[in-house]
């Protein structure tokens, strides 16, 4: 059993936005400039771009191809999610992507990725367009699916939000 924090929007409550910090405001305000935001209707290149978010952070990626693409097919049978894609302006390329899922009331962030050139705000301008995707949708929580990662937790915090503890269970097999 261990223990997982989260950051988790409150969507009803209509001043969400405020409380994102300045620093926010700004690389928002710049990946606007430079991206437009794709919504996909398949999950083709987002493994690759995922898989360098590991790669960057020295991380083994803790799923296959194959069980990214089973899980992304279940979603989309759903209608359970969306797969957001920051494609540049100027050269047509994806340089960054967030994989969201729902259910009846909360949003949850749960992959994410960009490339080496990718604008710093890139995927926080997804994450916001996320937002108020759930928002505008009726669900009352976003919740980012907490990060033990300092400097991915630090990215979460900008957006606000309450500080939430979970717990996550584990099945090992012994042989």
């Amino acid at each position: 059993l261990d223990i997982k924090y989260t950051y988790c929007i409150e969507l009803r409550y209509p001043g969400w936005a405020d409380d994102y910090t300045s620093a926010l405001r700004n690389k928002l305000r710049n990946a606007n400039k430079l991206y437009r935001v794709e919504r996909a209707a398949s999950a083709e290149g987002f493994y690759a771009l995922n898989q360098l978010s590991f790669a960057a952070q020295k991380m083994k990626m803790p799923y296959t191809a194959e069980q990214f693409e089973g899980l992304f097919e279940a979603c989309q049978q759903h209608q359970a999610g969306t797969l957001y894609w920051a494609v540049h302006e100027q050269t047509g390329a994806k340089e960054a992507a967030i994989w969201v899922l729902w259910d009846q009331r909360w949003a949850y962030l749960l992959a994410s990725g960009r490339s080496r050139d990718a604008h710093n705000g890139a995927v926080a301008m997804l994450i916001d367009q996320a937002i108020q995707d759930a928002a505008a949708g009726g669900l009352q929580v976003f919740d980012f699916e907490g990060s033990s990662l300092k400097g991915v937790e630090g990215f979460f915090r900008q957006f606000g939000g309450a500080l939430r503890m979970g717990l996550v269970v584990k099945k090992y097999a012994w042989f």
